[in-house]
């Protein structure tokens, strides 16, 4: 203690001062990349089969609304022809199955006279097989 009382550590530090400015604060860290796109998944056609990522289900065999074999459109939301061969793309629905053709359609029915322009569609898709789902074996009978 001084003689005024005063401890010496009150009246001066005992640890360096700071004379100087702040430093800059460091850039922001860059963004984070986006994750990557998920993988495209099979379509379910039912619980043994399925299509392909980007197909349409067709059913190609059924009963009595039960579809029992199903083939795969190759586009996404098809329409699948009634002759069970073909499929059209969504934005040309309407099957014309004598000319082999899909068109726009304006609402009068499946012939030529229901596709915009008459029969200048494009052509019809052929479907391909699908795929067996795993875990799922077909059963020969006895």
């Amino acid at each position: 203690m001084n003689e005024g009382g005063e401890c010496g550590v009150a009246k001066m530090a005992s640890f360096p001062v700071k004379s100087s400015a702040d430093p800059p604060l460091p850039p922001p860290a860059p963004p984070m990349p986006p994750p990557p796109p998920p993988e495209p998944q099979p379509v379910d056609c039912d619980p043994t089969t399925a299509c392909p990522p980007d197909t349409t289900c067709c059913c190609v065999s059924d009963y009595f609304g039960f579809c029992f074999q199903w083939a795969c459109c190759p586009m996404p939301e098809a329409t699948c022809c009634e002759d069970k061969v073909h499929c059209c793309p969504s934005d040309m629905p309407v099957c014309n199955i004598a000319s082999g053709t899909c068109g726009k359609g304006n609402g009068y029915g499946y012939g030529s006279e229901g596709l915009e322009g008459g029969s200048n569609g494009v052509a019809m898709q052929r479907k391909v097989p699908p795929l067996k789902k795993a875990g799922f074996r077909a059963v020969a009978p006895h």
